[in-house]
């Protein structure tokens, strides 16, 4: 499902359609899955999350490195989702469902983490989660926060200081 993503990105059930065009299926050894087996794969893979990102911020970010956290949304084309709000999509399109997203990455751009927020959650909203992800599961004691001046509102400021110290 990765290598079909990076080379050919579309939905489960076009991933599976597609595999029977390419010699890439046959490669990997997965030409008789099928769209409920690739959704078994994320719920799998969901359920692993938190400890996967903690093992990868344990090997990536450190009290003292830099972390950065970039926040965007995309539309998608679908009929059901539990993350479908409408909301404010970047690239200007309207009257389609909205997912925000975002990621932490180290130094050098490498992500230990992501989250996904319905469409309808603003940007400065998502900033409080992920700093508490950082102290809480991933431990890190100092946390220095930089963004841009729509992320840093006085009221998330004032969020930060209450729940987080």
């Amino acid at each position: 499902m990765i290598a079909e993503r990076v080379l050919h990105p579309c939905s489960k059930l076009a991933t599976v359609h597609d595999w029977h065009t390419t010699s890439l299926a046959q490669k990997v050894s997965v030409g008789d899955v099928d769209e409920e087996e690739l959704d078994q794969a994320v719920d799998w893979l969901l359920e692993r999350k938190p400890r996967i990102e903690k093992k990868l911020a344990a090997r990536h970010l450190s009290d003292s490195s830099l972390v950065a956290y970039y926040a965007s949304s995309s539309y998608y084309k679908g009929h059901s989702c539990l993350l479908d709000p409408l909301g404010y999509d970047r690239d200007g399109k309207k009257g389609l469902p909205i997912m925000v997203y975002g990621v932490l990455t180290d130094s050098e751009g490498r992500p230990p983490a992501d989250e996904v927020y319905p469409g309808n959650t603003g940007d400065p909203i998502t900033v409080v989660d992920q700093v508490e992800k950082l102290r809480v599961q991933f431990q890190s004691s100092q946390v220095v926060l930089v963004g841009d001046p729509g992320m840093q509102t006085q009221p998330q400021i004032d969020t930060l200081r209450s729940r987080l110290g």
